[in-house]
C-alpha cells in the first residue's frame, strides 16, 4: 500500500492502513510504528490477509493519530487485475 500523509513528527502522522469488506469488517490492518516525515509517499506491505472468495470488493483506507480515518479510501474490485489506484496480485 502506498500512503501519502503530511506527517509532522510524533504529534501527527499516518499510523495505520486497513482492508475492510464493504460492511466495514476489518480483514487486515497494518500498524505504522513511526512517522515518515521525509519519506512521502511511503510503501508498506501486509501479508497473510485471507479474503473469502465470495467477496468481490474490499476497501483500503488509512488513519492518522490525530484525525482517525481520512483521505481517499480506495474500493478494490477483486474481479479485476487493476483499476484506479490499485493492482490485484493473487497468491495461491
Amino acid at each position: 500500500m502506498q500512503v501519502r500523509h503530511n506527517d509532522q513528527g510524533w504529534e501527527h502522522y499516518a499510523d495505520a492502513w486497513h482492508i475492510t469488506d464493504l460492511a466495514g469488517n476489518v480483514l487486515g490492518k497494518r500498524v505504522l510504528a513511526h512517522p515518515h516525515d521525509h519519506e512521502q509517499p511511503f510503501i508498506r506491505s501486509l501479508c497473510g490477509v485471507e479474503i473469502a472468495e465470495a467477496l468481490q470488493k474490499v476497501v483500503v483506507s488509512s488513519t492518522c493519530n490525530v484525525h482517525g480515518f481520512g483521505g481517499k479510501a480506495i474500493i478494490v474490485d477483486l474481479n479485476k487485475t487493476q483499476g484506479n489506484g490499485f493492482t490485484v496480485k493473487r497468491v495461491d
